[in-house]
């Protein structure tokens, strides 16, 4: 099943905050198919990569239409890696509006 956006940001209002590796975990709780190659980037930098582009752009949707936001955190876990690259990369958590 695809990643549903109203489910997403239910989700995450449900939760005041979350990050990544907790939307991922709801993914696999709901069944999704979500996870690929994508890299989701902001300005150049990276947010996260290894969801599938629909995944990513059912994400990206969310926050283009301001229902969530991407929040600085030092504590939030740090984007995948992507091999022979050292790209910027920004730790974030996601709030909903």
């Amino acid at each position: 099943m695809r990643v549903k956006k109203t489910a997403l940001l239910e989700f995450i209002r449900s939760r005041g905050s979350v990050t990544f590796p907790e939307i991922e975990a709801f993914f696999h709780k709901k069944r999704y198919r979500f996870q690929g190659d994508t890299i989701m980037r902001l300005s150049d930098i990276i947010v996260w990569r290894g969801w599938s582009h629909k995944a990513s752009v059912a994400f990206l949707e969310l926050y283009q239409a301001e229902k969530i936001d991407l929040v600085d955190d030092e504590k939030a876990p740090v984007p995948p890696s992507i091999p022979g690259e050292n790209s910027a990369y920004r730790q974030v958590i996601i709030k909903a509006r």
